[in-house]
């Protein structure tokens, strides 16, 4: 007859076993011990690849609109200045920021607007992409944190974006940020004299 004991023994035998099964041959046991996320990522606003961004426009609630194209030949320009110059490499940084801007979190769908400053929003950015529909962001007030901002894109639920993630965007689309600077040239002077090697040149004498 067997002991109680031998049967304790081979009951945790088996336990045994089976845990060493669960870690080291089961699909759900090897991907815990790697470490595999859970977490689902959050994708970013812009869906479509950032070649198709041909307009951005940023509206103020005191009425101020910078809006930049996007031309036939690829170059961006500020219809409203179009005897400025637009200095390209900040419109890709402008492009790529907007591109990139990815939610930090996602509020409840049912959560009232005027708490995050949405029903009226001071800034409001419009995105318009080729082939795709418009992506209207209303910008919100800040976190109570002071590390991000409440937006809406179109009327989907509220997010919560990074401050300086958008600061960057709204800091560029001010039109002297995206307008080449030009060097005035300094006046000369009327009464300055000529230099020769860093002395004054001679005055030559009148004749007699």
């Amino acid at each position: 007859m067997i002991r109680r004991s031998t049967w304790i023994a081979i009951a945790v035998l088996i336990v045994l076993l089976g845990v060493t099964w669960y870690f080291e041959w089961s699909p759900t046991g090897k991907a815990r011990v790697k470490g595999t996320p859970t977490a689902t990522p959050i994708s970013q606003i812009i869906k479509e690849n950032q070649s198709d961004l041909f307009l951005v426009e940023l509206r103020t609630s005191n009425g101020e609109v910078t809006t930049l194209h996007k031309n036939s030949d690829n170059t961006w320009s500020l219809p409203r200045s179009p005897n400025q110059t637009v200095d390209q490499g900040k419109v890709q940084e402008l492009l790529s920021d907007i591109y990139f801007l990815t939610p930090l979190t996602a509020l409840d769908s049912k959560v009232s607007l005027d708490s995050f400053g949405l029903m009226n929003p001071i800034q409001v950015l419009n995105v318009q992409v080729t082939n795709g529909s418009p992506y209207v962001i209303k910008v919100g007030s800040l976190t109570a944190t002071d590390s991000g901002y409440y937006i809406q894109v179109n009327s989907d639920p509220v997010i919560i974006v990074g401050k300086t993630s958008l600061e960057s965007i709204l800091d560029l689309l001010k039109t002297d940020a995206l307008i080449v600077k030009t060097a005035t040239p300094m006046p000369s002077s009327p009464n300055a004299p000529d230099l020769i090697n860093g002395t004054p040149s001679p005055t030559p004498a009148s004749a007699p």
